[in-house]
């Protein structure tokens, strides 16, 4: 019968009390609303106490007292012409004032807020030109049939120069939505850093250039001016380095909306807002153990596309060294495997290149003067290598680690350095058996066939499926140049293919660049 006596008990426990928490305040001599509480609980509203006006400065005021500078929103500002770090502690350098990190509104110091020299180019017009639409309609895909346009966002940075030696060997050309001021590299104008002489070479070499904004925020949350500041000041290093500036943007983050005003903006300063339709997720998947989830996706995209000859608008980041090394290299043997031509996102939109940009006169330039490609493809002209390694600075012709630069930068005379991917800028390149014309031969006799087995001097060497498998192990019978025929024999050291498994030393950019 004891449940008599307890079960009453618990009825009233859970149920009868009722707590308005959120209970509206009434007006002065109303009768507050009736609610019961429970024994011991403080009656108060909630959250808590808000802190007072002087709190800030306060706490601020605490932490110089021990020797420590914060800032941030519990704190105020730094002193004048310091940055305010991304977890709220004020100082100077690459780790304190580099975007996007860097809080603007606490650190006048913040490269976010630096200008540009040269002149102003707002009062630039701006004409809506062409086919393809402008801000209010953004980009998501191509439109011309079998092409592919690989855009790469956050460059330049270290990696990029190698980047376009890789897309030179593949006769493949690509979009670099460009960030000006991006991870403490400094401007891309300034004269001091090699950037400049890269987006020169990106230019002449007939890839586009687009901007990614000044610092890489996020656009959706800014007022109209600091938004517009974003894109100007781009403008400006662009018109510096090139003498001129594009027509095309992609918002980091992905975040142009309507409601914040950011499509409108665009509108006025005559941009294409351009996405994806493939995402290679790599700033995600950017060390040796994990980036085979970025070519994984790529392939599952192809697979879907490559039945009909759909066209693809793929995302990554040159910031990352195995998107630059790794990833692009599988990237672009699956575009010629499957008859894809790698080209800008204008090409792929049908865009005249006069449309990509809006033009200064010559004069405009505070820094003319442009990259001859030619010199990025001659051996010899620069320092021989006496490490091993190549590409941008040294050359292997004439070195004692061999005479041919690899894709990855290093010097040997083994297949793997002197044909598919070799860097004729840095070294020599076994005559037309680079990765182009290989991969054309192939393309050109099995385009029609899903799975094809080579032929073998001995019956017991394994059958290559480059549909299934691009990383087979083999030699070629330079026979097919005379008779069209191909043989492949394993090869006997069990080499690895050096552009999928390439390992790339440390863990990459773990950066998050979109």
């Amino acid at each position: 019968m004891f449940w008599k006596y307890f079960f009453p008990s618990i009825i009233v426990t859970v149920v009868g009390p009722t707590i308005e928490v959120n209970a509206k305040p009434t007006a002065p001599g109303t009768k507050l609303p009736s609610y019961r509480e429970f024994p011991g609980f403080a009656s108060q509203h909630f959250p808590g106490q808000i802190p007072d006006p002087g709190f800030a400065a306060r706490k601020q005021l605490e932490y110089q007292k021990r020797g420590i500078n914060r800032c941030g929103p519990d704190f105020g500002p730094c002193q004048e012409g310091a940055c305010c770090s991304l977890h709220g502690y004020c100082g100077n350098g690459p780790e304190y004032c580099g975007a996007p990190d860097c809080l603007f509104d606490f650190g006048s110091g913040c490269d976010a807020l630096k200008w540009p020299e040269g002149e102003d180019t707002s009062p630039v017009s701006r004409p809506h030109v062409g086919e393809v639409p402008y801000s209010f309609i953004p980009i998501y895909q191509c439109v011309n049939p079998n092409t592919v346009a690989l855009t790469y966002d956050d460059g330049p940075n270290i990696y990029t120069s190698d980047l376009l030696d890789i897309l030179d060997s593949y006769d493949a050309k690509a979009t670099f939505f460009v960030s000006a001021f991006n991870s403490g590299k400094g401007s891309i104008d300034d004269p001091n850093y090699p950037w400049a002489d890269i987006l020169r070479r990106m230019y002449n070499n007939g890839h586009q250039i687009a901007s990614h904004t000044w610092s890489h925020q996020n656009l959706d949350t800014m007022s109209r001016e600091l938004r517009r500041h974003q894109m100007i000041k781009t403008e400006m290093v662009l018109r510096n380095v090139l003498g001129a500036f594009p027509t095309y943007m992609r918002p980091p983050y992905s975040a142009c909306s309507v409601q914040s005003g950011c499509l409108a903006d665009m509108d006025d300063l005559g941009y294409h807002v351009a996405y994806f339709n493939v995402d290679t997720d790599d700033y995600n998947n950017a060390s040796p153990h994990q980036i085979q989830r970025s070519k994984d996706l790529f392939d599952h995209a192809m697979a879907m596309h490559e039945v009909t000859g759909r066209p693809m608008l793929v995302i990554a980041h040159d910031v990352h060294e195995q998107t630059v090394y790794n990833l692009t290299i599988h990237m672009l043997r699956r575009l010629y495997e499957a008859d894809y031509q790698a080209v800008t996102l204008g090409e792929c939109l049908g865009d005249p290149p006069t449309n990509w940009y809006r033009f200064m006169n010559e004069s405009a330039a505070l820094y003319p003067g442009k990259t001859n490609p030619d010199t990025y493809r001659r051996p010899g002209e620069k320092p021989i290598s006496n490490d091993g390694t190549c590409g941008n600075e040294y050359t292997c012709s004439g070195s004692k680690f061999g005479k041919c630069c690899s894709a990855h930068g290093f010097c040997g005379n083994a297949s793997d350095h002197c044909e598919l991917g070799c860097q004729e800028s840095a070294g020599e390149c076994r005559a037309q058996l680079g990765s182009i014309d290989i991969l054309k031969k192939k393309k050109h006799k099995h385009k029609h066939k899903h799975k094809h087995k080579h032929k073998n001097k001995d019956k017991d060497k394994h059958s290559c499926n480059y549909d299934e498998d691009m990383d087979c192990e083999e030699d070629y019978d330079r026979d097919w140049e005379h008779d069209y025929e191909e043989s492949y024999e394993d090869d006997e050291d069990g080499m690895e293919d050096e552009y999928d498994d390439y390992d790339g030393g440390d863990d990459g950019d773990e950066e998050d660049g979109d």
